[in-house]
């Protein structure tokens, strides 16, 4: 590039500028970038409103969904050099899921919470759930004590989505602070299960692991 030569940002052509603050060309090109930029800028203000929108239309059930993709990784990650919580030896299954041992279906209250949920392989989750196996993995894996806390989860949480679980809790505390987790996890940091319930808000220290 010759001296006082740029290549101009909407051709790419070079051209000799009359003045410093000269970025086209001509005046086809001037017109050019600035209908570009002007595109851009509505499609930027249209994505806005577009997320914006469907922030507004989400059930309170989307956003618990949210908020259960987001824990459900977490403890895939917590338990990620771990084996099946229930079945350690099964072979032949599709994946690795968060398994509950008490449901989100029958224990809402507590779907959140990562002591209620391990690292199971798909076929154990979908077949057999908290299973016998699945109670035995918990005990040999953190203890007894540990087990009576997980199986005195129900009653201890007992009512707390009520008070919890509202939209504006979800989208403006724990979901935010679940993607923090999330996103140092993927940094190599380490938490432990007490930390992430800790840290996501919704349900207080209660076992040291």
């Amino acid at each position: 590039m010759k001296k006082g030569e740029r290549k101009c940002l909407e051709c790419k052509i070079q051209f000799k500028k009359l003045n410093d603050l000269q970025s086209v060309c001509s005046f086809d090109c001037a017109i050019n970038r600035a209908k570009r930029l002007r595109d851009k800028r509505e499609t930027n203000d249209w994505k806005e409103r577009k997320a914006n929108l469907k922030k507004e239309v989400k059930s309170i059930s989307d956003w618990k969904n949210d908020l259960q993709k987001e824990v459900n990784w977490i403890v895939r990650e917590l338990d990620k050099d771990l084996p099946c919580i229930s079945h350690p030896t099964m072979k032949d299954f599709l994946r690795y899921d968060a398994g509950h041992a008490y449901t989100v279906k029958s224990h809402s209250d507590i779907r959140f919470n990562v002591h209620n949920i391990h690292k199971q392989n798909s076929q154990a989750n979908e077949r057999y759930g908290y299973c016998v196996e699945y109670q035995s993995g918990i005990r040999e894996r953190y203890g007894v004590e540990y087990l009576e806390m997980l199986e005195g989860l129900p009653l201890t949480w007992k009512g707390i989505g009520k008070e919890k679980f509202t939209i504006s809790n979800i989208q403006g505390k724990y979901l935010p602070a679940a993607r923090a987790i999330v996103r140092e996890l993927k940094k190599g940091v380490t938490f432990t299960r007490d930390q992430v319930n800790d840290l996501i808000g919704i349900y207080i220290l209660n076992y040291k692991l």
